[in-house]
């Protein structure tokens, strides 16, 4: 079943069919031939027999004529699958007789091991046939720290956060996110946003806020933003309440059954939450708390 960030990844691609045209030249040094445009294809890469293979983006770039120079398979894989081995050649394959030119297979995954997996090459039996997937993984995406490329590349930004929240330029590629978040309709921000905040460490998520507010005096000219980060920190302050409350019961030696524990790390009110852990200051059992 896709979650929604392997569902978030595949959208940025699919709208906008040039970005993974952009990133085989500028990740992984391929000159690609000229082409006027870029465009999505099928990703149903069945032919024949009762076996259905399809994949997540098929990108196809096209001369002034229409006729297609490049085509690229594009997978988001956010964990091991060994069946993408028999898969992906199956893709490729397909892509390249029904376009009849050259085709690339680029697999985008944010996690450093995953990556590390899908660059096996992948032996097909057949002397020197051997399918290597060029992966497109933390270690290979660019850093976006020019923010006039954030705003043309809004997604390029968010591959770029995803990829460099916690290095040495963390400031900067934030910085370019929030510019590319702006530059964007309010909708695909928002996705965007959850996505990257969804994947950050706590370290950098809070950094992200701390600069949004501070730092950068970003000011919130959409409501993505307000919401959004205003939803973090509520978030925030509501697992430290939580974990304040666990704490002071564990302190009095107070034994927390399941239910008990399921209530208190499942409630979202912070009035509740300060509540309890007043009264778990003097409560000789779990039960005085919801007195």
């Amino acid at each position: 079943m896709p979650t929604q960030q392997h569902e978030v990844l595949v959208e940025m691609f699919r709208s906008r069919p040039s970005l993974a045209a952009g990133l085989l030249t500028d990740a992984f040094g391929i000159s690609l031939p000229a082409y006027a445009e870029a465009r999505t294809g099928s990703s149903d890469y069945t032919d024949v027999g009762p076996n259905e293979f399809r994949g997540d983006v098929a990108l196809v770039c096209a001369d002034s004529a229409g006729i297609a120079v490049v085509g690229i398979v594009l997978e988001i894989q956010l964990g091991r699958d060994r069946s993408r081995q028999w898969a992906w050649p199956v893709y490729v394959s397909t892509l390249r007789a029904r376009l009849q030119c050259p085709v690339f297979l680029m697999v985008v995954t944010p996690d450093a091991q995953v990556a590390a997996w899908c660059r096996k090459p992948i032996e097909l039996g057949h002397p020197g046939f051997v399918l290597s997937p060029l992966v497109l993984g933390p270690d290979v995406v660019p850093a976006v720290t020019d923010l006039d490329e954030a705003r043309a590349l809004p997604e390029r930004a968010v591959l770029s956060t995803l990829a460099h929240a916690d290095g040495p330029e963390a400031d900067r590629v934030f910085e370019a996110l929030l510019a590319g978040l702006q530059s964007t309709d309010d909708e695909r921000a928002k996705m965007y946003y959850d996505l990257v905040v969804a994947a950050l460490s706590k370290t950098a998520r809070h950094r992200l806020e701390e600069l949004m507010t501070s730092t950068f005096k970003y000011e919130y000219q959409s409501d993505f933003a307000r919401k959004y980060v205003a939803q973090g920190r509520d978030e925030g302050r509501t697992e430290e309440a939580v974990r304040a409350l666990l704490l002071v019961l564990e302190a009095r030696g107070i034994v927390v059954g399941q239910k008990t524990r399921a209530e208190i790390t499942g409630c979202t009110d912070l009035d509740r939450l300060e509540s309890w852990t007043r009264k778990a200051a003097t409560a000789e059992s779990e039960n005085d708390l919801f007195g």
